[in-house]
């Protein structure tokens, strides 16, 4: 049998000018944890079990996990390359008896890093979101139509910098890119 040989959706390419560019991550195994009943006394029983609470509307919170608010009760938990399996089975014993779900959803997803002086200007051909440092920075993320299709865009450094993260479905990933790469021709 032959074997078989993992590849990364973009397959390593990188698009990269003086102004923008676009990079494939493969840092990060991703879960999602969906809370069924989100009144306070689930939440908090949550927090409890988990050690921190959880963030809220459009936050992102860095710790020894990075989590994405998604939507009520929805969360997305980027956790060191390699450990996802382990971090799982961690979550499903520490929240057993609470109605909720976790799953493994890494390679379902790809994570490009962006970044460069040009980055709110190429992002704001793509959204409607309101990409200007005063209004999205400081480790914010949303869900949104960019580009035609379903993506979350985050800032993870704290203040208003030029570097964002986008995770997609993993079937997208060659067309976002070439998005980037034509919406970008100008400042690179």
């Amino acid at each position: 049998m032959a074997d078989l040989i993992a590849d990364t959706p973009l397959m390593e390419r990188e698009l990269i000018g003086d102004g923008f560019q676009v990079r494939e991550s493969s840092r990060w195994d991703l879960l999602r944890l969906q809370v069924f009943h989100r009144d306070p006394e689930q939440l908090q029983a949550l927090a409890g079990r988990i050690g921190r609470s959880m963030p809220v509307n459009g936050e992102v919170v860095i710790d020894d996990a990075t989590i994405f608010w998604n939507a009520p009760g929805d969360w997305l938990i980027g956790v060191e390359a390699g450990q996802g399996g382990d971090v799982l089975r961690q979550l499903r014993d520490n929240l057993q008896g609470l109605l909720v779900v976790i799953e493994e959803v890494t390679d379902s997803r790809v994570v490009m890093e962006l970044s460069g002086s040009s980055l709110r200007r190429v992002l704001a051909r793509g959204s409607s979101l309101d990409f200007d440092p005063a209004v999205f920075s400081g480790r914010r993320c949303a869900s949104t139509r960019f580009a035609g299709v379903s993506a979350m865009l985050a800032t993870l450094d704290q203040g208003d910098s030029d570097r964002f993260v986008l995770l997609a479905c993993r079937s997208l990933a060659d067309y976002l890119y070439q998005w980037f790469e034509e919406a970008s021709v100008d400042v690179r």
